[in-house]
């Protein structure tokens, strides 16, 4: 019976993902545990699978994270976990809709809060996504917008290394009925503009 070896994770995370190192013979697959408010294991079956998000499932706070390798559990045991890195899921932005001036898509802008620790922003719209420094966008420089119904939400970006990127804001639903003609409201169904 041999005992694996632990993985190592890297200090860097890559696209919000931890990813780690481990190669041996006799590896089944990997158990990731998070240790924030409580502690989670997640089982990951496919070997060639290393890396780790912490997804929706996982609400902002303080997370420890490690892995170790499982084997088959008759001639290869699993090892201890790996290293343990660190991070901060940064809070979610709360996004509303607000009118400037005239019924064009250039004066109703997506607002939401400053995350602490955010780098920036992904706005994401139907299919497409937008990137932002700033704590608003104009409709118009959204990309993928459609005549009929439209979806947007925040992501606050981490930084890949002590913190990782926000769930996704509230949805803000917005109409947009011709060129220019646009109505809005929050998906909770409370109205925040009509046009």
């Amino acid at each position: 019976i041999v005992k694996l070896n632990a993985p190592v994770i890297s200090d860097t995370l890559v696209n919000n993902k931890f990813v780690w190192t481990a190669s041996q013979v006799g590896i089944t697959g990997y158990e990731v545990r998070v240790v924030g408010e409580t502690t989670t294991y997640v089982t990951i079956s496919d070997v060639n699978v290393k890396e780790f998000e912490l997804g929706d499932a996982f609400g902002a706070g303080d997370y420890a994270v490690s892995v170790r390798a499982l084997g088959d559990g008759i001639s290869y045991i699993k090892s201890d976990f790996s290293n343990v890195k660190n991070v901060t899921k940064l809070n979610e932005a709360n996004a509303i809709i607000e009118k400037q001036n005239n019924n064009s898509t250039s004066d109703y802008i997506i607002r939401w809060n400053a995350i602490e620790n955010a780098t920036g922003y992904n706005v994401l719209v139907n299919d497409g996504v937008v990137y932002t420094t700033e704590t608003f966008i104009s409709i118009d420089n959204l990309n993928d917008i459609k005549i009929g119904q439209n979806s947007a939400k925040i992501v606050a970006l981490g930084n890949d290394n002590s913190f990782v990127n926000s769930n996704k804001s509230n949805e803000v639903l917005f109409d947009v009925t011709s060129g220019d003609d646009i109505s809005m409201r929050i998906a909770s169904g409370k109205l925040v503009w009509a046009g």
